[in-house]
């Protein structure tokens, strides 16, 4: 059964829940996304496993039209019908706050195939959510200066090899914090991660970004964040390192901003 209001399913768990609740569209885009079924074959012995592992987990309850426990049901309505979320993603991990109502929310976390959720307030500490999700401690860390480049310049660095990283860090061509950062964009796979805000319409089966954040864990125990705003202006990307509690406090008073008003279906 479900207790301390928290949730833990495998993705197979959650996608024949957001079935078996009425939603086959949103179970058909995990579906499709992650190809867990490829044929009608697997899809019905998919289904058939994904009931079995709820009913061992204790979530199944045949006497409710859903066959599902009420708190998990609840929790699925609760879910899809979040119209303002906020995401973050770090590499393959997605971390997700769900506004339901007040000063509710749900916060989904995904790694590997589980997903966990978990009813909190505003007046939580989510900004160490964030920084545990991100995996930074808040401890005093050397912070490096800011810097800026050319967009041309960020493209071609995205696209160097490991070895050619390895050789422009070891010839010291560019200063100190440049290098700290191309170390750790190498490290990181040549990608960003972000904490984007965006408002999703169920009835309507569509998400609107409304605005998207580009940061950079570093080995050195700091995030890097790469603004793209003066982009079409200056055409230069700004990078700026930010101590763990710095960076999610104030990514934390943005969402609770953003959450402040309803959102209109």
């Amino acid at each position: 059964m479900i207790q301390d209001k928290q949730i833990a399913l495998s993705t197979e768990e959650f996608v024949a829940a957001l079935v078996l609740c009425g939603y086959e569209e949103a179970a058909a885009d995990i579906i499709n996304d992650l190809q867990l079924a490829e044929t009608e074959e697997q899809l019905v012995t998919f289904s058939n496993q994904a009931e079995t592992l709820l009913n061992n987990r204790g979530y199944w309850d045949e006497t409710r039209s859903s066959n599902l426990v009420k708190g998990l049901e609840s929790f699925i309505h609760l879910l899809i019908k979040s119209q303002k979320k906020t995401r973050c993603v770090h590499g393959n991990h997605v971390l997700i706050f769900h506004q339901i109502e007040g000063d509710e929310m749900i916060v989904q976390t995904f790694k590997g195939m589980e997903h966990r959720f978990e009813l909190c307030k505003h007046s939580d500490s989510l900004w160490e959510r964030m920084a545990d999700f991100f995996g930074l401690a808040d401890e005093d860390v050397d912070l490096p200066e800011n810097f800026r480049l050319r967009s041309q310049g960020f493209d071609l660095f995205s696209q160097a090899t490991s070895e050619e990283i390895d050789a422009i860090i070891r010839d010291q061509i560019y200063p100190e914090n440049f290098n700290i950062f191309l170390d750790d964009f190498r490290n990181h796979g040549f990608s960003l991660d972000n904490i984007s805000m965006m408002i999703s319409h169920y009835t309507r089966d569509e998400s609107e970004l409304i605005q998207v954040n580009f940061f950079l864990k570093s080995s050195k125990g700091f995030m890097w964040y790469v603004d793209y705003s003066l982009i079409e202006e200056t055409n230069e990307i700004h990078v700026k390192a930010l101590a763990p509690k710095e960076c999610f406090e104030a990514a934390v008073y943005v969402m609770l901003d953003f959450y402040k008003h309803d959102a209109v279906e």
